[in-house]
């Protein structure tokens, strides 16, 4: 009988293997949480998203195509609305190495260095070094998690 047990439990958990999840981690729709900066010595920043912008999200599909919707505030009224001008649905994507994404519209294109530290969450670092209020950083990362 425990040999009868334990042959259904392999075969349950193989059954239920990764074949369930998306082939490629980065598929999905993700909620920006804001920016991480890295220094040249190693600390880490976490900067909390503007007004607005926790709403902003980016879906990546499976066909090569993503979209991004941005928030920012109406200054008239206050209210989050989106901001059409950095709102797209037009974008692709590819995978150019492990962890490393072209993303791009109309052929123009920067890479990102993607990691996920966990299953939900997704680091997207981008940029060089660069001076802000007279610290420098490596580069940042903008965060999202997995909705």
């Amino acid at each position: 009988m425990k040999k009868n047990s334990l042959l259904l439990l392999v075969i349950l958990f193989y059954s239920c293997s990764s074949e369930d999840e998306p082939s490629n981690q980065i598929l999905g729709s993700w909620q920006y949480q804001g920016i991480t900066e890295f220094t040249e010595w190693g600390e880490a920043f976490e900067r909390d998203p503007a007004t607005c912008t926790e709403n902003s999200m980016i879906t990546f599909n499976n066909n090569g195509n993503f979209k991004s919707v941005e928030y920012t505030v109406d200054v008239g009224t206050g209210d989050c609305i989106i901001n059409e001008a950095a709102t797209s649905d037009d974008l692709q994507w590819e995978e150019i190495s492990d962890g490393t994404y072209k993303i791009f519209s109309a052929g123009v294109g920067t890479e990102y260095e993607i990691s996920f530290p966990d299953n939900r969450t997704m680091w997207m670092i981008s940029g060089g070094a660069y001076t802000r209020d007279g610290i420098s950083y490596k580069h940042k990362a903008s965060i999202y998690k997995k909705i």
